[in-house]
């Protein structure tokens, strides 16, 4: 995965935006759903069959 090829992958969630609960930016879940650690790149196709599953247990 390069920049050269980035419209083949997407910058994915590990727990997906839906499993977290926030109104603005400055709430808690906002910035651990956008946090670094919840980031990971992945390929456009697999991503978006991942959808908004969760694949590990997830405690906010």
């Amino acid at each position: 995965m390069t920049w050269k090829n980035q419209g083949k992958w997407h910058l994915e969630h590990k727990v997906p935006v839906s499993a977290f609960n926030f109104s603005s930016s400055d709430h808690i879940d906002f910035k651990r759903c956008w946090a670094l650690s919840n980031l990971q790149p992945m390929w456009a196709k697999e991503n978006l069959s991942k959808s908004a599953k969760i694949d590990k247990p997830f405690q906010p």
